[in-house]
């Protein structure tokens, strides 16, 4: 942009400009040794602030560079500021993290990736639930009315008592396990139940059975029973179809699209393996085996669940040793079991899933085919996101160690404390197995229920919050997104986008809870293996489920009213942007497109990525961002969890009038008067201020009470604390 020639004596005034705020960047020191001259950095600081593209956009205005040269000075400044022990506990990461680019880059890859583990988890939690009903509903019809249990029907509990009772004899007396696997396991035919499962079992092991005599789908249906062919349908997809898209735009089942996804998630954690014994000599040999587990999961794409659930509690006990500073030699000294347990991985993900052995070799798989289904994704999703997650802050440790001088190596030493700590709390092991984190859970699920469950009077109160919508993008603008979603059919994109985007609050709980992403392990004779739930997790889980249940209104208005409207509004609105100067996007792709391209396709994926990672980032800055290690530090405590519980969105409120009022003054200090950052701060003070001054007098009711401005209550409070009035 700055290379073309201005076409009047305005654009060259403003093309010096922009070249002299250009020259300042280049030359400034500390802005360097972050940098390294990269030109990246500048393109994206430029773009982010003007909002305008680096390549092809037009000039800025003046006001703008008057901005963007404000704006960089304040980044300078905050490089070589190292935050305070104030800001350390109680500023949002977000706040201390933005202040630096490659930090900043670091906390948006982990938004990212949490929205990626929250969008899948939605996803294939309701398709595990559909699977159970399937069951439970066709066992009601064969006449089998014993099912009390809210997730599972009785089949499954009792299957569940079999796989015990034989898992006990296996250690015990194998033949007797055997014996007892012929006679109790192989064939379940028992009751109506066990037939289903059993035809389950049949199909996923052995999914050629589907497409037997294509075509003629009553005998396939009579010997497996309907639900039993569904639910299989489901797993595989059938043949070139399915209700999940895979990245290479094929449909396809369930299997496939947890396949593609725990691929990534070994391939990401094999990437940060190596990185780690290329840095520091150590982990080679488990890189290499975890490279042939790797292979050997590539060679069975039909696999049995039960064939990959062995490789997690080995792969997450090694996450807990890398960032684990407490036991520095625990990782060398479990290095040799681990390595023997990816072994067995790979020759149980070698293994055909339903070939049986002879008498003398009783493994057997496990026939609780939905809860091992449930498991398996569960796990497949969590591991996802800890790989990326630990990618993450590795790439953002290396980056932070390239930072040179004086100034900006102090604020390195403790930005990377600060992303060890975060990536900690994010995978769950900064407090793993701690006794209070367990109390913690039991008495933030109960509060949650006590404060906010099965109350209307908070949900009518959540609901209000949609008014922000009004306030950042404008009852004009959000008519006209209505108007314009609806006249270019985007109702199934956009519902698409908010589920891979993971918009919505699968359990509205997590507001108020800090989370386990990694199950607990422990090595037992040289094997890792998952421990089993005691006491306290089971009262922990039991008090989650009370909460889950009573906060079923407030989940609904703070999914359908609150999340969805605003990622409606900010989808349709950029969309409509994009798809008016798609010219832009053209130019961009055309040079990076291979060969035969359909560049039409391309324009559009182009737009509707465009356009869902905005509305994404919308929901976050208007509803906030409540996984674990977007809390303030003291919050990600147990006892800040159970005293600071509902402070995360008080604390969100505040730093989002905040942002309003700051880039209003940044807009109005360059000149910027009509800027949309000064429209909102106007929006803001009419919208809580026509409240209490207009419609209470109006209507003699207290408005103020269900349209609240938390940040002005609290320092209300606050003022009659300190003044006793």
């Amino acid at each position: 942009m700055l290379g073309c020639k201005p076409k009047s004596k305005d654009a060259a005034g403003r093309a010096l400009k922009l070249s002299e705020v250009l020259k300042k960047w280049r030359d400034n020191k500390t802005i360097s040794a972050l940098t390294q001259g990269d030109p990246k950095y500048w393109k994206t600081f430029y773009e982010e602030v003007t909002k305008l593209d680096f390549d092809y956009g037009s000039l800025p205005t003046v006001p703008q560079i008057r901005k963007l040269e404000r704006k960089m000075n304040r980044m300078e400044k905050g490089l070589r500021k190292k935050p305070g022990f104030f800001a350390n506990w109680l500023y949002l990461p977000e706040n201390i993290l933005a202040k630096n680019p490659l930090t900043k880059k670091y906390f948006d890859g982990m938004i990212y990736t949490g929205n990626f583990y929250r969008g899948n988890m939605e996803m294939f939690t309701a398709d595990i639930d559909i699977m159970a009903k399937m069951i439970q509903e066709s066992a009601r019809v064969d006449g089998a009315m014993r099912l009390f249990s809210l997730n599972r029907n009785s089949a499954q509990r009792q299957v569940q008592r079999l796989e015990a009772e034989y898992q006990e004899l296996k250690v015990s007396d194998p033949n007797e396990a055997e014996a007892f696997y012929r006679t109790k396991l192989q064939r379940m035919d028992e009751t109506s139940e066990q037939k289903i499962v059993q035809g389950v079992y049949d199909l996923i092991t052995d999914p050629k059975l589907l497409f037997i005599d294509k075509g003629k789908t009553g005998s396939l249906y009579d010997k497996h029973g309907t639900a039993a062919v569904n639910i299989a349908q489901i797993w595989t997809g059938g043949k070139d179809s399915g209700q999940y898209t895979l990245r290479n735009g094929k449909e396809a089942g369930m299997r496939d699209k947890l396949f593609e996804i725990l691929e990534d998630g070994l391939k990401t954690y094999a990437d940060v393996l190596k990185d780690h014994a290329v840095r520091t000599g150590t982990l080679s040999k488990t890189s290499k085996k975890l490279d042939e587990a790797l292979t050997a999961f590539q060679k069975q794409p039909n696999f049995y669940p039960t064939q990959a659930l062995g490789i997690f509690p080995t792969l997450n006990k090694m996450s807990e040793l890398i960032y684990d500073s407490k036991t520095s030699n625990a990782l060398s000294e479990a290095v040799p079991e681990i390595n023997k347990m990816l072994d067995a991985v790979v020759r149980d993900l070698s293994q055909n899933p339903h070939t049986f052995t002879s008498q003398g070799d009783v493994k057997r798989r496990s026939k609780n085919v939905i809860s091992v289904i449930d498991q398996y994704a569960k796990d497949v999703i969590r591991f996802n996101f800890s790989s990326n997650a630990t990618k993450n802050v590795t790439r953002a440790l290396q980056d932070l160690s390239r930072m040179k001088g004086e100034a900006l190596e102090v604020q390195a030493d403790f930005l990377a404390r600060y992303i060890t700590e975060t990536h900690s709390t994010a995978v769950g092991t900064r407090y793993k197995n701690s006794k209070l984190s367990h109390i913690a859970k039991a008495i933030t699920s109960w509060q949650f229920f006590n404060k906010l469950g099965l109350s209307p009077g908070t949900a009518a109160r959540n609901a209000t919050q949609s008014l922000q919508n009004f306030v950042y993008f404008g009852g004009k603008a959000w008519r006209d997104a209505n108007i314009y979603a609806k006249s270019q059919g985007l109702g199934k994109p956009m519902q698409d986008a908010m589920k891979e985007h993971g918009v919505f609050f699968v359990n509205l709980e997590e507001i108020a809870q800090t989370g386990d992403m990694l199950e607990s392990t422990r090595l037992v004779d040289g094997k890792v293996v998952r421990s089993e739930p005691g006491f306290n997790d089971w009262f922990a889980a039991s008090a989650e489920k009370l909460a889950k249940i009573s906060g079923k209104p407030m989940q609904w208005v703070e999914n359908k009213l609150n999340r969805a409207v605003t990622f409606k509004i900010a989808y349709s609105t950029m969309h409509s942007d994009l798809r008016n100067n798609d010219g832009l996007i053209r130019k961009r792709m055309e040079g990076n497109l291979s060969k035969g391209a359909d560049i039409e396709k391309a324009v559009v994926n182009e737009i509707h990525k465009k356009s869902s990672r905005f509305a994404a980032n919308m929901v976050k800055e208007l509803h906030y961002e409540y996984s674990p290690f977007a809390k303030p530090k003291v919050l990600q405590t147990p006892a800040g969890s159970i005293l600071g519980q509902f402070s995360t969105y008080a604390i969100n409120f505040f730093e989002y009038n905040r942002k309003i009022a700051m880039e209003a003054g940044d807009s109005m200090l360059a000149g910027e008067w009509n800027s949309p950052e000064n429209a909102r701060l106007v929006r803001l003070a009419a919208l809580y201020g026509l409240t209490t001054a207009v419609m209470e007098p109006l209507t003699n009711a207290k408005w103020s009470n269900l349209i609240q401005h938390d940040t002005k209550d609290r320092l209300e409070q606050l003022f009659e604390f300190m003044t006793g009035t």
